[in-house]
């Protein structure tokens, strides 16, 4: 059975939970990502950004060029173990109805796992 580490990307960018959500655009943008670990000064994760907090944070008329990312962010992301089974990850997802899972190994970040790495995988699998 394949695990969440055969198909998570191993390059996770990870954002300054001070960063203004302007700058997060920019960088989802250039770095073509669509979430990322939020962390503090530390290097502790305390949460994850996405394009849809993004989205919706626009949407509601917010200022990017004054807010913060840990005000727009998921203060409680989602994690996986890299070993775990790939169906746990996507039973995951499914349930909680989201895109992305950090993957980490103890209290280290090692990748993410996003929706896409899933339908890159079937499409893979399909030729």
């Amino acid at each position: 059975m394949p695990t969440v580490r055969s198909v998570m990307s191993r390059c996770v960018q990870t954002i300054h939970r001070d960063t203004y959500v302007s700058e997060v655009a920019g960088i989802f943008d250039v770095e073509r990502i669509g979430a990322a670990p939020l962390v503090s000064e530390g290097g502790d994760t305390v949460g994850i950004i996405t394009k849809s907090d993004i989205t919706r944070f626009d949407y509601v008329g917010g200022d990017p060029y004054t807010a913060r990312a840990w005000e727009i962010a998921n203060p409680e992301p989602s994690t996986i173990e890299a070993s775990a089974p790939l169906e746990q990850a996507a039973r995951m997802m499914s349930e909680d109805r989201i895109h992305h899972l950090i993957v980490v190994e103890g209290d280290a970040i090692v990748g993410i796992l996003s929706s896409l790495d899933f339908v890159t995988l079937f499409a893979e699998g399909a030729e």
